[in-house]
């Protein structure tokens, strides 16, 4: 029951997190260490990450599927860096109760810097008299 408690608040510090920067998907690889078998621990997974921009520290939350192992499904807190679209994390399977690895494919966008563009140009002063009216 209390991993269920701790993989609920971590999806909530995740959504609110999501609510500054956008959002990535990871889809990788991960390793789940402590196993009696190295198979066992080699798995898919997929990862909703804080933020899709390159070169960034990031936290993600996840399921993974292990295919060798007994208990075929895990539910992972991590923290990671994303390259150009990669990330590497290292975390905590909270259903196995191991740490994790993971590797993979997630599409990084880099953010554009937005200039700001100039004001708009006061209005062009055609009397001659420098804007000012005279009665």
């Amino acid at each position: 029951m209390k991993n269920y408690r701790t993989l609920l608040a971590s999806l909530l510090l995740c959504s609110s997190a999501s609510v500054m920067a956008d959002t990535g998907v990871f889809i990788g690889v991960v390793y789940d260490f402590g196993g009696s078998n190295a198979k066992q621990g080699l798995g898919l997974s997929a990862k909703l990450v804080s933020s899709d921009e390159p070169d960034k520290v990031v936290g993600a939350i996840g399921f993974s599927y292990f295919p060798q192992a007994t208990n075929k499904l895990g539910a992972d807190i991590s923290v990671g860096h994303t390259f150009d679209n990669g990330l590497v994390t290292l975390g905590y399977d909270v259903f196995n109760k191991q740490p994790q690895i993971g590797l993979g494919y997630m599409d990084t966008e880099e953010k554009e810097k937005k200039k700001a563009a100039p004001a708009d140009p006061p209005p062009a002063d055609n009397n001659g008299d420098g804007g000012s009216q005279q009665n």
